[in-house]
């Protein structure tokens, strides 16, 4: 079984970040504008959640015999093997490729990048076609 997620550390640094801009908004007074403060709370909240989601949804994507796992904020997603397309999605935007790990099956599709699997989406599909099962 293998399995995929954002390092640990990159939950705690959000989570951290979050709450030093939710304090130093709170208790510096240096924000007089109350529009400027709701949008920093805001801010706060997403990062905050977002560090929250990358510690608590471990893995994000697992791949054993059965067939491959994605785990989100509303539950877990399971594509079993057969009819199980794994493709490497590639875009070029202003000069800069990204490049994303698509899974589809039926009318299921998936899109994962970099930061959800920890890896390189490219390494990642390498990987899931080593692991699928030969007929």
């Amino acid at each position: 079984m293998d399995n995929w997620s954002a390092p640990r550390g990159v939950g705690v640094v959000l989570i951290v970040a979050a709450l030093a801009m939710g304090a130093a908004t709170a208790f510096s007074g240096a924000i007089k504008d109350p529009v400027g403060v709701v949008l920093i709370g805001v801010g706060s909240l997403i990062l905050l959640y977002l560090g929250t989601s990358v510690l608590v949804l471990r893995p994000r994507l697992k791949a054993d015999d059965a067939g491959v796992t994605y785990r989100g904020a509303f539950g877990r997603k399971v594509f079993p093997w057969d009819g199980l397309e794994v493709k490497r999605t590639s875009t070029r935007h202003w000069g800069r490729e990204s490049v994303l790990l698509e899974l589809t099956r039926g009318d299921d599709l998936l899109f994962l990048g970099r930061w959800e699997l920890g890896e390189a989406p490219t390494v990642v599909a390498q990987r899931l076609e080593e692991l699928r099962p030969q007929p």
